[in-house]
């Protein structure tokens, strides 16, 4: 499965700087809603490229709207 993912002319794969990884802990600290670190950095990633997410997470789609 990893092999087609990374083969996959339709998967991006977005690569973090030491800035990026720094604002997604910010973004992580400043959050009131209690949203994992992982649901932080899908958040920070959706803002950043302008992709949409699709997802049954409450919190989650709470910051999307």
């Amino acid at each position: 499965m990893l092999d087609l993912l990374l083969n996959h002319n339709s998967v991006f794969i977005r690569h973090t700087t030491q800035e990026d990884f720094y604002e997604i802990i910010q973004l992580f600290q400043n959050q009131k809603d209690n949203l994992s670190f992982i649901d932080c950095s899908i958040l920070w990633l959706s803002k950043k490229t302008g992709f949409g997410i699709c997802t049954f997470d409450k919190n989650l789609s709470g910051e999307l709207e």
